[in-house]
């Protein structure tokens, strides 16, 4: 049985990590949060905005679960 998660929240990573995982579809936070943001602004300016804003995602497996965590500063939650 293969598992997949979403999100790839810490304890997840964890278990691709261990190899209880195979995958998991991350999104980026941070970006989320600063492009809301920043169409929140627009949006109150009176700025026309995009009906749907693509923040990314990137499929977390073992091959990549350590670069993941680094290039996202999550090994303090780890």
């Amino acid at each position: 049985v293969l598992v997949a998660g979403f999100d790839a929240a810490p304890n997840a990573l964890a278990a691709i990590r261990d190899g209880w995982m195979h995958s998991d579809t991350a999104q980026f936070l941070y970006k989320m949060g600063y492009d809301g943001i920043k169409a929140a602004i627009s949006a109150a300016r009176g700025e026309e905005i995009a009906g749907r804003i693509d923040t990314g995602h990137e499929v977390v497996t073992p091959d990549n679960v350590e670069a993941f965590i680094e290039a996202n500063g999550l090994a303090i939650f780890m």
